[in-house]
């Protein structure tokens, strides 16, 4: 309790926040640790768990900490360096960061892709691509959420083939195409949408990064577009030449 000056200029809440930050800066808590719960902290610095809410709000608007509901506070994980350059796989990158890439397929299904997306990829007017919906973890974390497009008629197996990881490199080299290269990519940012922010874990509004893509094989042929949102908090882009 003598960590707050309650006759201060600074409010309470934030001289809560500041001491929480000062723990997690000199190591009390590493990254991805959990703190003790509002009702601990209320104990600790003697004032009532609405109180340390807007502190731990306030850490968590800033990306220090985040709220898991039912399982409690936690120390954000370093940001996560994603180079986007020739060859951009997401497995790769994760690994080479030292921690666990997932990738969950949420569906395949067969559409008539976007207009703009049908030219990119040299598509006639009508053809089908497959569209993969996926979301990707680093650690268990969700990072990214994405929708691929793939020329149906040149990967028509491509749902069968995807392998217990959804790596979609390993998928394209079982179908015959042993590399593919970036073409480009295009990057913005923008307020997560209501189900980005349900399959990130992110507040409403919270930023995300948005990237849209072309691969394309040896031959210089389009084989895959793709438009990928990841968090803003979580992630660091990275373009390489």
């Amino acid at each position: 309790m003598g960590l707050i000056d309650r006759g201060g200029a600074l409010a309470i809440w934030r001289q809560i926040a500041q001491a929480i930050e000062t723990d997690v800066a000199g190591g009390a808590y590493a990254a991805g640790a959990q703190l003790p719960s509002e009702h601990m902290l209320a104990d600790r610095f003697g004032v009532n768990r609405h109180t340390v809410r807007q502190a731990i709000a306030h850490l968590a608007d800033r990306g220090l900490l985040r709220v898991e509901r039912g399982r409690g506070i936690f120390v954000r994980s370093r940001s996560l360096d994603y180079a986007i350059g020739q060859r951009t796989r997401f497995h790769e990158i994760v690994r080479r960061s030292e921690r666990a890439p997932r990738r969950e397929v949420l569906e395949v299904i067969a559409v008539v892709p976007p207009k703009e997306v049908a030219a990119d990829l040299k598509l006639a007017d009508g053809a089908e691509t497959w569209r993969l919906i996926a979301v990707s973890s680093a650690d268990g974390r969700p990072v990214g959420t994405s929708d691929h497009y793939f020329p149906r008629s040149r990967l028509a197996d491509l749902p069968a083939v995807l392998p217990a990881d959804n790596s979609i490199t390993t998928a394209l080299r079982r179908l015959g195409i042993e590399d593919y290269t970036r073409r480009w990519t295009r990057i913005s940012s923008r307020p997560a949408t209501a189900e980005e922010s349900r399959r990130l874990g992110l507040k409403r509004g919270r930023p995300v990064l948005v990237t849209e893509s072309l691969n394309v094989d040896p031959d210089g042929v389009p084989i895959e577009y793709g438009v990928t949102r990841m968090s803003a908090d979580l992630v660091t882009l990275i373009v390489e030449h």
